[in-house]
């Protein structure tokens, strides 16, 4: 599932191949790495190492950077949570 910022988002028209993957199978390191670069932003992604290759080292980034933004309302669990 993806919070309502998303959802909007594709509701509005943006299009991209790996967002109609997000609820018909796992994504792949890759892919993951594809959504997160949409959503933190490509300059966020300098230094952060490929997820084939240092997964544990990509998760920390992604961490970080996660740790930076607000909390987004997931309404399937009627909370508050992060963003990726």
């Amino acid at each position: 599932t993806y919070g309502l910022p998303l959802h909007r988002c594709r509701e509005m028209g943006y299009h991209d191949r790996v967002f109609d993957m997000l609820d018909e199978r796992p994504l792949t390191k890759g892919e993951i790495r594809d959504v997160c670069v949409i959503l933190f932003g490509e300059d966020k992604f300098d230094g952060v190492v490929d997820p084939l290759i240092d997964w544990d080292g990509f998760l920390r980034s992604i961490n970080q950077m996660m740790k930076e933004e607000e909390l987004q309302y997931v309404s399937l669990f009627l909370l508050l949570a992060r963003a990726v």
